[in-house]
């Protein structure tokens, strides 16, 4: 806890901190908009969005108690099955990751919030519930309007 992270986030990796008093509903606000990034990427990597680590690589970690955990993962769950075209369940992952603090020891209902996203190919983009296109860029995820969804459906043949 408020160390920072060895790692660097780039192109296959995320870090979202986790603002406000519910945690679910900010991580439920952007995780099929970074999965559906990720998934209309075209190269064979695993993504990964990390919420509890700050663009500064310190990790603040996410509150969630036992009812939240398994709430989280139920809502994320239902949130990613409304990506079109559906993708298998298999494609991704949902981790909670203990966080320690200073003496090492495990800090009660604090973790870091894994989703991890396999490469998983269609002839389509993949979109959110809400219609939304998404690409993910190493500064995060870009909204695609049309016009920019027929260049990369040109640009891919």
């Amino acid at each position: 806890m408020n160390s920072k992270v060895e790692f660097e986030e780039n192109i296959d990796m995320e870090f979202k901190e986790v603002k406000g008093i519910n945690s679910i509903d900010s991580i439920l606000s952007t995780v099929d908009q970074y999965v559906v990034a990720y998934l209309n990427i075209k190269r064979n990597i695993i993504g990964k969005i990390l919420w509890g680590i700050s663009d500064d690589r310190t990790v603040t970690g996410v509150r969630l108690e036992y009812s939240e955990r398994d709430k989280l993962r139920r809502d994320v769950v239902n949130k990613l099955s409304q990506i079109s075209p559906p993708i298998p369940s298999q494609v991704y992952s949902i981790s909670l990751v203990e966080v320690y603090d200073e003496n090492m020891k495990v800090i009660e209902d604090k973790y870091i919030v894994e989703v991890t996203v396999h490469p998983y190919s269609s002839e389509y983009f993949f979109s959110t519930g809400k219609d939304e296109v998404y690409l993910k860029t190493d500064g995060g995820k870009r909204k695609l309007k049309t016009h920019e969804i027929q260049i990369e459906l040109k640009s891919r043949g």
